[in-house]
């Protein structure tokens, strides 16, 4: 699997390519997930070049969510084609992660996040 790492200002986006499976997810993209988490960095997960033929195990997901809220930061989850969109928007749903159909909404998901975190801290 090859992943895309791109940084911005305010955000890291991951974009992995080709067959996503429970191992790829777990040994190939946990570190650059953990990068973002520990660089303090709000992190958008773009499956738009992503295929999966089999489940993907959503405590993995719900782990990285917990640890993003927990340093008050964004997760976002974007761009999954058929079985692995229908798949993701389920765990998504169960799990309170945020699913964007696409990169742009996710960006705007994130952007919209650190606003609202910005006015809570003024009060």
């Amino acid at each position: 699997m090859i992943i895309q790492f791109y940084s911005k200002e305010q955000f890291d986006i991951l974009a992995p390519e080709g067959e996503l499976n429970a191992i790829s997810l777990n040994s190939e993209l946990k570190p650059l997930v953990d990068q973002s988490l520990c660089n303090h960095r709000n992190l958008i997960l773009d499956f738009s070049q992503c295929e999966t033929n089999e489940c993907i195990h959503s405590e993995q997901l719900s782990i990285w969510k917990n640890d993003f809220d927990a340093q008050k930061l964004s997760f976002v989850i974007c761009g999954a084609k058929s079985d692995l969109k229908k798949l993701l928007l389920d765990v998504s749903q169960s799990l309170n992660i945020q699913y964007a159909p696409t990169q742009v909404e996710a960006i705007d998901i994130v952007s919209m996040e650190i606003i609202e975190r910005e006015l809570l801290d003024d009060f």
